[in-house]
Formats: structure tokens, sequence, C-alpha cells
């Protein structure tokens, strides 16, 4: 009895270690093809590997948690979106009252970002 039981501890030990050291891969898309005009829907899709949080940053003052969110661009420009993915909640570790790239890089995230034109009506 005492071997089944060591052997279940391993292997839920062994289990544990080796999700603890799976990679996070940041990856991002949209789903809109051609042309983007403002008030227009953007899908976002999300590829991501091994994560349980995410923070999308719009380039525009917005941004979402969602794993998979949507958005409206109000202003015809080239936007920077990022995608932020960690396996913990993101939290404010350098203590400016904000979630900001400081405090993503500190807790070991993958950042990924990508270049968005939205044309004017």
């Amino acid at each position: 009895m005492k071997q089944i039981l060591i052997t279940i501890l391993s292997l839920i030990i062994l289990g544990c270690e080796l999700e603890d050291n799976l990679t996070i891969k940041a990856c991002q898309g949209i789903t809109n093809e051609g042309e983007i005009k403002i008030n227009e829907e953007v899908i976002f899709t999300n590829c991501s590997e091994n994560a349980s949080f995410y923070m999308w940053n719009f380039g525009d003052g917005n941004v979402s948690t969602l794993k998979v969110p949507s958005h409206i661009y109000l202003e015809a420009d080239t936007y920077i979106i990022e995608l932020a993915v960690q396996n913990t909640v993101f939290e404010d570790l350098n203590g400016d009252g904000l979630i900001n790239t400081d405090d993503i890089v500190r807790r070991g995230s993958d950042i990924s970002s990508m270049l968005i034109t939205i044309a004017s009506e």
C-alpha cells in the first residue's frame, strides 16, 4: 500500500513540475479580410500557447483581458496591437498603480505585437 501511495504522490509532483515548465508563447491575428475602416468591428484571434491570462492593448488607449476580443476603432490610423500572456494574474509589480509593460516583463510573460491600419470611411 505504501508503494502505491508513493508512486501516486511521485506522479502528482512530476506532473506539477512538467506543467510549471511549459513555455508561454503569445500569438495573435485578426479574422477581418481586406481593408478595415473606422467603426468596423475588428475580431482578433488568439493562437497563444500555454497561457491562462491575457492582456490586449489595442494601441488607441483601450485594453481587454478577454481571450478573444473584438474592438472598434474610431479614428483612421495605424495602430500597434500588443498581446501579453502569462499563467498568473496580472499584478502591479512596480507599484505605479497600473498594469503596464514593466509589470508584464517582470512576471516572465510573452508579448506579441502587430500593426493594423484602419482606413477612413
